[in-house]
């Protein structure tokens, strides 16, 4: 037989797992805890299940509930394996609650299934007919499992008792030495006849001693023949009273053994729950020191950070945005700049209102100015300053006459003194009016000089106003101010949009430095806190988030499972209220809570039957007194007289109680010679092919160091020391030796119990006490039988790869 394929879908740790084999040698290579016992507990369930072998009723082995997945509802897998040119597939479903076996022709795809035995108290089909090997063969011989650390002792008694069992086709699990030793130990505690403390001797002595009083009774019985009698009617009614508070009192203690019974399983429950809190409380150990405040710290800094980062993200979109904005803004400007010439809104209102109020300031000032024009005043100065200048210049004519007629009278003519004189008086005349004239001219022209003045400065003033609005005209480009206005009042309005852009434009620039700002702010707060975290993660062996809040989850579990298992145990105690439970184990073993155990507890017949006994026991008493008070009269009347009823049940009850024991001498002393007669012609007929077998193969794996090996019928192992040619026990030699004798002797079992099989062998972790040497002869030894026999070998060690390497022998490597 060849295993080919796993197709573990849910089991222990491993969840939609494949593993593949090949003919020949086979390494599965795992460090602790990668799942090697796990795959090889898979091959043994997909083959028979876990179930307690032999037992009347379904029951599951341990490894059951050890390989059921805590993670997962799933419990299945599947295993192809090919004898000869045949190929099989089992599909297996491990959960109780859907339980399934099937078995497929892996070639045709035809289910066979059906075409299996069916095992009543599994209740599924089996498969040991096709493979021809049950769970036991297999664990006692092709499935090795650390032979170092088993004892010489416990290894030759199971070789012993699986060739035993083997034989007659048993169960490996039911002991040979054990059953003998309980069939002996129920030998003694019957004991014999001669024995008069044990059960069989005190009950044939206590009979004796009843035959003896009833005689006596029948001599006086026919003294008092009457009151015989009635004792006799009495002691028949007593019998049968005792003999209905024995069926209540049975019924009693049926109710009172199913409650017993209901405790026993309820403990087991809640003691197999606890084992498997147990088992988990293992499994989450390593959380317990996670710190919840140090992940609310963590929790703190990764929400920070999130808002952080949103806030971040926030700015740079804003920053965006306002980059966006200013774009446009720009291009705004500049497009409003073109239209108002570089001129700003401020600037543009300030000229519109200079020019508004410039006009107005002429407007007022020519009004003014002609309010303050008077053509009186005018006239008067104009007249009066032609009289001025014409006396002016009458006076200077004047005057040059009289010089000239005052020397022409010195230089001509003394006579022309008389001219000169009238041209003096004349002068002087003209003087005396110009004085006068002059006078009256100068009043007028202060009153004009003020006039004119005030007329001046308000032309001034028109004319500066004029000189402003001109300025703009030229500035502007523009000759009527009106016009003007009209046109710097429609820029004023786009004027306005750009100065209110403007100050957009300033503000969005004094975010943007805000914004960078406050952007290396987030990110040095963002660095900082993920340093922290990455810190808080290196110091918790944690590498993310996610594996924090789930380990904090398990240590949560793991605070929750411990606060169940106490519980649990405080519930045990309950539970056992002065019961002993290993007492209640060995009485109910095999056994399981069925409804009816269930109704009869739940049922009040107990008060109603208690009843009844009590009422019988009533009964009882008055029948007692009253046979005792007969009893009494015979009593005085004969000494000797006794109660032959309540005798002759006394006698019935130890006849039949030693008969009982008897019967169970017998039984017990044929059980044993037959299983001692059994085991001594199983190992006479298979003693010397064993032997010359075990002896074929510790040549090999020694190098003919040890060639002649034997093995007697209580499986003691001698070995031939080549030196002294003595043959010693296998106890005085080297562990590694030890080692070696006994996979030899698996192997001498295997090749002569199942050479026609060509069963694949399974070693798990077998070599851990083989030095280097030994362990490469062994290697060359499974080498040399991996042509017939698979062989899958489990190991955590790198060392059997490397030897193997070494020897140039080729494997198939597989790791977990």
């Amino acid at each position: 037989m060849k295993i080919k394929k796993l197709g573990i879908k849910s089991f222990g740790k491993f969840q939609d797992k494949e593993i593949e084999f090949k003919n020949g040698l086979n390494i599965v290579y795992g460090n602790n805890e990668a799942g090697k016992s796990t795959t090889h507990k898979f091959i043994q369930g997909m083959f028979f299940g876990f179930f307690k072998p032999y037992s009347k009723n379904k029951l599951y082995s341990d490894e059951y509930k050890r390989y059921k997945p805590w993670n997962s509802e799933l419990y299945k897998g599947s295993l192809e394996f090919t004898i000869g040119k045949s190929e099989y597939r089992i599909e297996r479903n491990f959960d109780k609650k859907n339980e399934d076996f099937k078995l497929f022709d892996n070639i045709t795809g035809e289910e066979l299934t059906d075409k299996l035995p069916y095992d009543g108290s599994t209740k599924q089909r089996i498969i040991s007919p096709v493979i021809r090997l049950n769970s036991v063969l297999f664990n006692n011989t092709i499935s090795i499992a650390q032979l170092g650390n088993k004892t010489e002792k416990d290894f030759k008694k199971e070789i012993s008792e699986t060739l035993a069992n083997y034989e007659k086709g048993n169960d490996n699990n039911i002991s040979v030495n054990k059953a003998i030793a309980y069939l002996e130990k129920q030998k003694a505690e019957i004991g014999t006849r001669k024995q008069s403390k044990s059960n069989y001797g005190s009950a044939v002595i206590k009979l004796e001693e009843l035959k003896k009083s009833k005689e006596k009774a029948i001599l006086a019985m026919d003294e008092n023949k009457d009151y015989y009698l009635q004792v006799k009617a009495l002691e028949e009614k007593l019998k049968e009273l005792r003999k209905k508070k024995r069926k209540l009192v049975k019924d009693l203690n049926d109710i009172a053994r199913n409650r017993e019974k209901h405790i026993f399983f309820k403990y087991k429950a809640v003691e197999d729950e606890n084992n498997q809190i147990r088992e988990k409380i293992e499994e989450l150990k390593k959380y317990k020191d996670i710190n919840n405040d140090i992940y609310t710290d963590f929790l703190n800094l990764y929400t920070e950070n999130k808002s952080l980062n949103e806030q971040l993200e926030d700015l740079k979109n804003k920053q965006e945005y306002v980059n966006n904005t200013l774009s446009d803004l720009d291009d705004e400007a500049k497009e409003v700049n073109k239209e108002t010439k570089g001129k700003d809104y401020n600037k543009i209102v300030n000229d519109i209102d200079i020019l508004k109020d410039r006009l107005g300031n002429i407007e007022r000032l020519k009004g003014r100015l002609s309010e303050k024009k008077d053509v009186s005043v005018e006239k008067d100065y104009s007249s009066k300053s032609t009289t001025n200048k014409v006396i002016n210049i009458v006076c200077i004519v004047s005057a040059v006459i009289t010089i000239f007629m005052l020397a022409f009278s010195f230089t001509i003519s003394k006579s022309l003194m008389l001219y000169f004189y009238i041209a003096l008086g004349a002068t002087v005349v003209l003087g005396i009016m110009k004085l006068v004239i002059m006078s009256v001219f100068k009043e007028t022209s202060k009153k004009y000089d003020k006039y004119d003045t005030s007329l001046i400065r308000t032309q001034n003033m028109i004319e500066l106003n004029e000189v402003e609005i001109n300025k703009l005209l030229m500035d502007y480009e523009e000759e009527d101010p009106y016009k003007l206005i009209e046109i710097l009042e429609e820029k004023s309005i786009i004027a306005k949009e750009a100065s209110v852009n403007q100050s957009k434009l300033e503000k969005y620039k004094m975010d943007l430095e805000d914004f960078e700002g406050t952007t290396k702010i987030l990110e040095e707060k963002i660095s900082e806190n993920i340093y922290k975290m990455n810190e808080i993660l290196v110091n918790n062996n944690i590498s993310s988030i996610e594996e924090f809040k789930d380990a904090l989850e398990k240590r949560e579990e793991y605070e929750k499972s411990i606060e169940r298992y106490e519980s649990n145990n405080k519930l045990l105690l309950n539970i056992i209220d002065g019961n002993d439970i290993a007492e209640l184990e060995k009485k109910f073993a095999g056994e399981e809570v069925d409804q009816a155990t269930l109704d009869t507890i739940k049922s009040n017949d107990s008060a109603f039957l208690t009843n009844s006994v009590d009422d019988l026991n009533d009964e009882i008493t008055g029948v007692s007194a009253e046979l005792s008070r007969i009893n009494g009269i015979l009593e005085e009347s004969n000494a000797f007289n006794e109660n032959l009823c309540v005798i002759n049940e006394e006698i019935y009850k130890y006849e039949n109680k030693i008969k009982e024991y008897e019967h169970k001498l017998l039984a017990l002393e044929t059980a044993i010679a037959t299983i001692n007669n059994i085991s001594k012609e199983i190992h006479t007929s298979v003693a010397p092919s064993l032997n010359e077998t075990l002896g074929t193969i510790m040549t090999k794996i020694t190098k003919g160091k040890y060639s002649t090996v034997k093995v007697d019928d209580n499986m003691d192992v001698m070995v031939l020391d080549e030196q002294s040619g003595q043959m010693v026990d296998a106890e005085s030699l080297s562990n590694g030796t030890i080692d070696q004798i006994y996979l030899a002797l698996r192997f001498s079992i295997i090749d002569n119990l199942l050479a026609s099989n060509k069963m694949p062998i399974i070693l798990d972790d077998c070599f851990v006490q083989y030095d280097d040497y030994r362990l490469k002869e062994v290697l060359e030894y499974l080498h040399s039988v991996c042509g017939e026999k698979q062989i899958i070998m489990f190991t955590c060690h790198t060392r059997e790869a490397r030897a193997l390497n070494e020897l140039g022998i080729d494997y198939n490597k597989i790791v977990l």
